[in-house]
């Protein structure tokens, strides 16, 4: 008797898994349906999907505010450290990039030294102003 009520109760439930995949089947269908088209040969097979809705305009700006909004984020991030956080960050940075930041006298000391001013210097940089100024010439057009 438990055995039948067991076997019965399990068949009930996996119908029911059935019907959700049938569900799910057909709503990733009416997506495909709804954003491409098959263009068919005389014969009736596919010979090409194509996209129904064509973009016309191509825009990077979500690209270029997601930037902007990172580089706000790594600035307040870094403005957050002690001065000595800050220069052990950067050392570390400049280690990982295969230099020595402490050996004044190797090749390309000066380079590295320049991109260390530079990220000490990042607390001074408006990130906002810059990118207004940007949208202000034609830097994004091209």
């Amino acid at each position: 008797m438990s055995r039948t009520l067991i076997l019965a109760l399990g068949l009930i439930m996996s119908l029911g898994a059935f019907a959700q995949d049938d569900v799910e089947i057909e709503r990733v269908i009416n997506g495909f349906n709804s954003r491409f088209a098959l263009v068919k040969n005389p014969e009736g097979k596919v010979k090409a999907i194509r996209l129904k809705k064509a973009i016309s305009t191509f825009t990077i700006m979500p690209f270029i505010e997601q930037i902007k909004s990172d580089l706000l984020a790594e600035q307040e991030s870094f403005n957050a450290l002690t001065p000595n956080e800050k220069e052990e960050e950067i050392n570390q940075l400049i280690t990982d990039l295969g230099y020595n930041p402490y050996d004044k006298t190797a090749d390309g000391s000066q380079e590295v030294q320049k991109i260390k001013d530079s990220l000490l210097n990042l607390k001074n940089i408006n990130v906002d102003a810059t990118f207004k100024q940007l949208n202000q010439t034609a830097f994004w057009k091209e």
